[in-house]
């Protein structure tokens, strides 16, 4: 079981940069937690740490990146845990504003999940890369995007059921290959 958490995943927080033949590679890493053990707010949490490792990226490339973000989450979870299961009143409600310059926006479309991991109950880590062949890439595209002015997100559910369990894993083959 030692690989079915997070316990040997090679990354920690953060942004590593990495020489290599044609330039840099960047890796960003981010955890979410995870209150329960349950495959909705794994999924949340995995979206969750991809985007705020893709947002340490675009911190690092560049002082001059033109971000003015603001976000309101609100959460209100009423989680009742019992021997038999769960019973869950959830409402989430989450808004971003963000105005990202298009030629860093270009870039982060370059960006990929090169690794991730989770601790069943606790958190995931997802690590995000870019590299100089991905961010090519992304540039070629970069004619084709448009600025993003904000987005609304909201979900609502309620109601008793019993655990939706993930098994925990460490993902890594993919940064060895990055």
């Amino acid at each position: 079981f030692a690989n079915a958490s997070c316990r040997n995943y090679p990354k920690k927080r953060g942004v590593e940069v990495v020489e290599v033949p044609n330039g840099i590679k960047i890796l960003s890493t981010y955890m979410a937690t995870v209150p329960i053990d349950d495959a909705e707010l794994y999924m949340d949490a995995l979206e969750e740490a991809e985007t705020e490792a893709k947002v340490e990226i675009s911190k690092f490339m560049s002082e001059n990146v033109a971000k003015a973000c603001e976000k309101d989450t609100t959460k209100i979870r009423n989680v009742k845990v019992t021997g038999e299961g769960k019973s869950v009143d959830y409402q989430k409600i989450k808004i971003d504003l963000c105005s990202v310059s298009t030629q860093t926006q270009a870039l982060l479309k370059g960006a990929q999940v090169v690794g991730d991991c989770y601790t069943p109950g606790k958190f995931v880590m997802v690590t995000v890369g870019i590299k100089p062949r991905t961010i090519a890439n992304a540039r070629k595209l970069s004619n084709n995007l448009k600025g993003r002015s904000g987005n609304s997100y909201g979900s609502s559910s309620s109601g008793s059921t019993g655990y939706t369990n993930i098994d925990g894993y460490s993902n890594t083959h993919r940064l060895d290959n990055f």
